[in-house]
């Protein structure tokens, strides 16, 4: 899972800096550089909600403070667990929702960093649909600032690329809606071993995000790992071997469709 505590302690402290004499949220992204080959980009909002992009040795993390505190499921024994927060950058959603919930439980990492990086760069409002197991969902409106320096920052030192097709991927895990295009589905879905390396390390549970591009006939290639937690546990190797197997629907498209999907493992 991230590592989360210097990141969150240094956030907080700043928000409670910059929010105590202003009324209205920043319009620039504050870049820091706490160590070598390491830079993020944070911005405050007069709600309280802060918004945080970290490269840490080239890999990307996006962190939201702030939030209405998860409640932990019953049934997850990880430190870490995970919520669905849908995420739509002005008026557009993005295919992933899922988040990982630290200690602080009014924070969240989202799963596909560079996607969401990607949408904040260009974006100038982000809205987050919180869903809870039960009840009415709530809704977070943020007016994203103009200056988008502290993110170019970020691409640099992680090498985000600035476009990325994927990014449009269909969620094999959504449900289909009135008007969307037809839903793709698994024709024969993959089927991950758990890792070893997870096993050893007692790792009870992790994740890995998914994308492909389907071909019109199903057949999945350039299936790339987008995200694994806990990281270094091989969730996102299992997951990558799995899908030389795996197809999906065919399409009536004339080139190859981006989907992607979350990979869910527990130990038995």
């Amino acid at each position: 899972m991230p590592k989360t505590k210097g990141l969150l302690a240094s956030l907080c402290a700043t928000a409670v800096a910059t929010l105590a004499p202003a009324a209205s949220a920043q319009d620039v992204w504050t870049i820091e550089r706490p160590g070598r080959n390491q830079v993020s980009a944070s911005t405050i909002f007069n709600s309280g909600h802060v918004i945080a992009l970290r490269c840490s040795g080239r890999q990307p993390e996006v962190v939201v403070i702030g939030l209405p505190p998860a409640t932990r499921p019953e049934t997850l024994h990880a430190s870490n667990f995970a919520r669905t927060i849908e995420v739509i950058v002005d008026g557009r959603k993005l295919p992933s929702s899922l988040w990982l919930v630290p200690s602080d439980r009014t924070a969240a990492f989202f799963t596909n960093p560079a996607a969401l990086a990607r949408a904040l760069r260009t974006g100038q409002e982000l809205t987050l649909r919180i869903v809870p197991e039960s009840g009415p969902a709530t809704r977070i409106v943020l007016k994203l600032p103009d200056d988008r320096q502290g993110i170019e920052a970020i691409f640099g030192e992680c090498g985000i690329p600035l476009t990325d097709p994927r990014d449009e991927a269909t969620d094999l895990s959504a449900a289909a809606k009135p008007g969307d295009r037809p839903l793709l589905q698994w024709a024969s879905p993959p089927r991950a071993e758990y890792p070893p390396v997870a096993q050893m390390n007692n790792a009870t549970e992790g994740l890995a995000v998914i994308s492909c591009f389907a071909a019109p006939n199903g057949r999945l290639s350039e299936c790339r790992a987008d995200y694994a937690a806990p990281a270094g546990y091989g969730f996102d190797e299992a997951a990558l071997t799995s899908m030389r197997r795996a197809r999906v629907t065919p399409h009536e498209d004339t080139s190859p469709r981006p989907v992607a999907f979350t990979m869910r493992f527990r130990l038995q």
